[in-house]
């Protein structure tokens, strides 16, 4: 049912692992690069793996069953908005009650009755925007960001007196006041994370524009 032994930096049997057990727990998830991080978005989407059983001859098509957690002493964990939908992040802010045994075979009857009941698996666009909110405090602050929060006002909505420019426009403006901080970005960067940090936008004849207002 549950493993810990499970490693995205090696390339031991993984898929197989995928379909023998229920929950797959990475340990310490911080510790993970952002090429294991890429290796598990494409493991969590697998729904079925070509996977070769122990002395077998051939492979089989196996059903991926595993779900995945993480523990992490740390909130930046996240670095792709898109693909946080993907992940839960969630705080922990008491003592883990480790001492009550869970009641397992309720549990599975409450998980087989969703099922038979025809319960959704798949999330909808408005949850998943709703878990991409959720895990805003999670994402790894960019320093991109980071120069835009520093000369641009942040606000609910429409900041008032504020304008609509292009993300390029923006960033030759960053370019020019914060030399250095922003040498490795481009527009395309930023354009990313003001959507992440929820700024207005819309479509116009000279691309995407955004609703902001520089700092006095």
């Amino acid at each position: 049912y549950y493993t810990d032994k499970f490693e995205l930096a090696g390339n031991d049997r993984l898929e197989l692992a995928l379909s023998r057990f229920a929950l797959v727990n990475l340990d310490e998830f911080d510790r993970y690069s952002q090429r294991h991080a890429a290796k598990l978005k494409n493991l969590v989407q697998l729904g079925t793996m070509q996977s070769r059983r122990p002395y077998a001859s051939g492979f089989s098509e196996l059903p991926r069953v595993a779900s995945f957690i993480g523990t992490s002493n740390r909130y930046d964990l996240l670095t792709d908005p898109s693909g946080s939908r993907r992940f839960y992040c969630q705080e922990v802010r008491e003592v883990i009650d480790c001492d009550t045994p869970l009641d397992y075979a309720q549990l599975y009857a409450q998980l087989l009755h969703e099922v038979l009941s025809g319960e959704p698996v798949y999330f909808t666009h408005a949850e998943e925007a709703a878990i991409q909110q959720h895990n805003r405090l999670f994402y790894q602050s960019s320093p991109i960001r980071e120069c835009f929060v520093r000369c641009y006002e942040m606000g609910e909505g429409y900041v008032a007196g504020g304008e609509w420019l292009t993300a390029t426009a923006i960033f030759q403006s960053l370019k020019r006041d914060m030399r250095g901080l922003v040498r490795n970005a481009a527009p395309t960067t930023l354009g990313r994370e003001l959507i992440q940090l929820g700024v207005p936008r819309k479509r116009s004849s000279r691309g995407t524009m955004y609703w902001v207002k520089r700092k006095e």
